[in-house]
């Protein structure tokens, strides 16, 4: 229906559109609605205005502390760089008077007291010394370990034969001291004197740059690992024959006035 009636006259639909727009844009209920919409504008406008302001506070507070964390790195970086430095300067140092030591003890103190006589002097025609050959002696497996030695197995030749033997490698910058160098010089003048059928017999004794090696009989192994061959006990005749070849062999390095000292199952 597009024609009303009122008061007798005849209105088109459009002027009441009109008027109705009319009346609703003067109407006060309108002016509340939009009053309140633009409150509520302008409090969102503020948090936001609040919370970037506080995002920016934020970002300008990180950016220091990133400043200051560069500056401390830097001064980290640099302090151990000196330190570093430092340290190297007293290994060197350290090196070079360790080195001196050594030289000290194994070259001029072992020729000149008498009491080292039987360390020799540095053999320096030595043919070849690496970790697979001494001169003759071709290593094998390592047989024992100690803090200034390592003793490992070796093969030779001798008279058209191949031959077995133990060699001890005494590493010279672990033994630093003359009271240590007199035990090395005292443990070669009792190997190459005694001689008996319980004691390995003493071979020969090489004096190189860092290495003093000397040859001995290679036992048959150790008593601890044969032990281990018998959970239940030993034998009675595995046991009888052992400690009577031991109290032989105690029994004559006391008739040469040596004490063992050391006596135990494992080599």
């Amino acid at each position: 229906m597009h024609m009303f009636q009122v008061s007798g006259n005849h209105i088109n639909y459009n002027d009441i559109i009109k008027a109705l727009e009319l009346y609703y844009m003067n109407s006060p209920s309108k002016d509340i609605v939009v009053k309140k919409i633009d409150g509520e504008d302008n409090s969102i406008i503020s948090s936001l205005q609040y919370e970037k302001t506080k995002l920016e506070t934020e970002l300008h507070l990180s950016e220091i502390n990133h400043s200051q964390c560069l500056v401390c790195l830097e001064k980290a970086t640099k302090e151990f760089k000196d330190l570093q430095y430092q340290h190297d300067l007293l290994c060197k140092k350290y090196q070079d008077l360790r080195n001196k030591s050594v030289e000290l003890l194994w070259s001029h103190l072992a020729r000149s007291e008498p009491s080292l006589s039987s360390i020799p002097s540095i053999n320096k025609e030595l043919s070849l010394e690496n970790d697979f050959c001494i001169g003759k002696y071709k290593l094998g497996k390592v047989l024992g370990q100690g803090h200034y030695a390592i003793v490992k197995e070796a093969l030779y030749n001798e008279a058209d034969r191949t031959c077995t033997c133990a060699i001890k490698m005494i590493k010279k910058d672990r033994v630093l001291n003359f009271s240590s160098l007199k035990n090395v010089s005292r443990e070669i003048e009792i190997l190459s004197k005694l001689k008996s059928a319980n004691i390995v017999s003493f071979k020969d004794v090489i004096h190189t740059e860092k290495y003093l090696y000397i040859m001995m009989e290679k036992g048959c192994g150790d008593l601890f690992t044969f032990f281990d061959l018998y959970p239940e006990g030993v034998p009675e005749d595995c046991a009888r024959s052992i400690i009577s070849n031991l109290l032989k062999a105690v029994r004559y390095i006391h008739s040469q006035s040596i004490c063992h000292r050391d006596l135990k199952p494992e080599v």
